[in-house]
């Protein structure tokens, strides 16, 4: 058993987020893709474990962590309306994977002796700044999780 279930949620997250028609275009990666970064991104940033508690008697371990999402757009209008509407559109996806009931367990419980599993959107941040050329709007976006093991 993996002393923590974050690697398995975020390679399921990764996959059904790579499988969103709505995310064409945009390259779903892990981690940052430094300079092989296309104009349109969302990756996993830091992943933050908020608790560990083991429950006496029966075996069973609760988690509770939260998983940071990039999302960047290198848009190449003046407008930075265009880079913002863009960065949203893809935070929507995100969110929009994470609802009921596609939230529920990410297609993992039942898996490497993960009993249960829950992610939801948690909110974020998004900032629209100009550049040489045209604009960017750059977020960081939490992914809440709750598991058993």
């Amino acid at each position: 058993m993996a002393a923590c279930t974050a690697p398995a949620a975020k390679a399921a997250l990764l996959t059904l987020l790579d499988a969103r028609t709505g995310l064409n275009g945009v390259q779903v990666v892990w981690t940052f893709p430094g300079d092989k970064a296309e104009r349109q991104y969302l990756c996993f940033g830091d992943t933050e474990l908020n608790e560990v508690a083991g429950q006496l008697g029966n075996g069973t371990r609760h988690e509770s962590y939260t998983i940071n999402v990039w999302v960047s757009v290198h848009w190449p209008s003046n407008d930075p309306q265009d880079a913002e509407e863009r960065a949203w559109a893809i935070v929507a996806e995100l969110e929009a994977q994470l609802k009921p009931p596609n939230n529920a367990d990410l297609g993992i419980a039942g898996a490497n002796g993960i009993k249960s599993l829950t992610a939801q959107f948690a909110g974020g941040t998004l900032a629209t700044y100009p550049e040489l050329e045209g604009q960017t709007a750059q977020g960081s976006f939490r992914v809440a999780v709750e598991a058993r093991i």
